[in-house]
């Protein structure tokens, strides 16, 4: 069948980390924990692994509780976790991740066709923030999955299908919609639940497939 519904990870797929802000973020963390800024990003580095391995097991939770895990490893004060967050998030929002506007110009054209979406697994920052903050609202899509705010991440078949709730108004079938992703392991699993697939890089390598028309047959 034809795709009708474009599905679209966001990181390293849409946007790209900012290194300025990673190293304003451990500069705050190693405040908040009495450590070194290096013992900081280690740390940060092994706790979001951990979390990204608890999603490969479907297990996720709110952005919170990713603060609150980095805090235990770090011995910091749980009554001190509010705060941390929102100093590294108010750091965030001074250096967003990069957002290419050639990109950006592709993703309007491709709306003239397809409907599009996204669904992204999420732990220190909020999805809807990051989505304002990274500049995702301002692009045509109809709606957006972050697995926070549904506590299902991927590759959890259940949270792929929240995507059939959203199109049942257009009866589609799940191979009417492509999945779009930098992940073999979280977002290649669309395919079990019958969707269709394309592997890409990194935003470059989107960019560069959208120009080529190379997307929906990748």
């Amino acid at each position: 069948m034809t795709v009708k519904h474009i599905s679209f990870d966001v990181w390293n797929t849409l946007i790209t980390a900012n290194p300025l802000y990673a190293e304003e973020r451990n500069k705050i963390i190693a405040e908040y924990a009495s450590c070194s800024e290096v013992e900081a990003a280690t740390v940060y580095k092994e706790v979001k692994t951990l979390l990204d391995l608890k999603a490969e097991k479907g297990i996720c939770g709110t952005s919170r509780n990713a603060w609150e895990t980095l805090s235990a490893h770090l011995n910091i004060d749980l009554d001190k976790v509010d705060g941390l967050k929102r100093d590294c998030l108010a750091m965030f929002i001074k250096h967003p991740p990069t957002l290419n506007p050639e990109l950006c110009k592709k993703l309007e054209e491709l709306s003239s066709t397809y409907s599009l979406s996204i669904k992204s697994n999420t732990n220190f920052v909020p999805g809807s923030f990051l989505a304002v903050y990274s500049g995702l609202t301002k692009l045509p899509f109809d709606f957006m999955h972050f697995s926070d705010e549904f506590c299902l991440c991927k590759p959890d078949p259940r949270f792929f299908k929240l995507s059939f709730d959203e199109m049942v108004t257009f009866d589609l079938a799940p191979e009417e919609i492509l999945h779009v992703g930098d992940s073999l392991i979280y977002d290649g699993k669309a395919v079990d639940i019958g969707m269709k697939f394309c592997h890409i890089i990194n935003p470059e390598d989107l960019l560069a497939k959208l120009k080529k028309e190379e997307l929906i047959n990748a």
